[in-house]
């Protein structure tokens, strides 16, 4: 990873812990998965209190740019709400422009299943750090499994249905929507192919091809 954004992370998290409401944080996205190279960006998710949770993107967006030399964009998650609040920024350091992705939880709704997906398999290695036990409480009993995977009888009427959409619109020559309906139908043509051998309970199909059995990747 990036020397400056892992820089900008320990003393982003250091300033976090100290802020009134923050519970604690771990550490998600190819990090704690050993994926990370130097193109990724930081996934850092925080537990926040319920009585807290009104003005914390705020402070987590002046906390940000006291550890850089300016944000330059920051993009939130269409479903961002009182239970979740998920932000992409883009941080201008030295010269460089460097992506840092943050995750804040309602403690009051952790149990929502937005929330769920983003401690599933969570361990104590991932926490970053911890005010008062309860990212422990979450390491105890975390989620399991592939919160976006769904039976293959969904993935192969998924399929079908896609594959007559597209051919419709084909015909019609209606590319926009024709554009839309093609990303679905390779998203399912990839997880039938991938279906036997899946070697991992997390992400999506660009991160499960990364991880197929060493015979079938030729």
């Amino acid at each position: 990873m990036n020397q400056n954004l892992l820089t900008i992370s320990e003393a982003f998290a250091a300033a976090m812990k100290e802020t009134d409401g923050v519970l604690g944080a771990w550490n998600f996205g190819s990090v704690i998965h050993g994926t990370s190279d130097e193109y990724s960006d930081v996934d850092i998710i925080f537990l926040i209190g319920g009585n807290a949770w009104k003005d914390m993107e705020a402070k987590v967006s002046a906390a940000l740019s006291e550890q850089c030399d300016g944000v330059a964009l920051s993009w939130g998650e269409g479903f961002n709400g009182h239970s979740l609040i998920s932000n992409s920024y883009l941080l201008r350091k030295d010269g460089q422009v460097l992506q840092f992705d943050v995750v804040l939880l309602n403690q009051d709704c952790i149990r929502e299943p937005l929330c769920k997906i983003h401690y599933m398999d969570l361990s104590e290695k991932d926490i970053v750090f911890d005010n008062g036990g309860q990212v422990q409480e979450l390491c105890a009993d975390p989620p399991h499994g592939n919160p976006w995977s769904c039976s293959l009888d969904r993935v192969i009427t998924t399929y079908y249905f896609f594959l007559h959409m597209t051919a419709k619109y084909l015909r019609r020559q209606d590319y926009f929507k024709l554009n839309q309906t093609m990303r679905t139908l390779y998203d399912m043509h990839a997880s039938l192919l991938l279906a036997g051998y899946d070697a991992i309970s997390w992400g999506g199909t660009e991160s499960r091809l990364h991880f197929l059995p060493a015979d079938r990747q030729e």
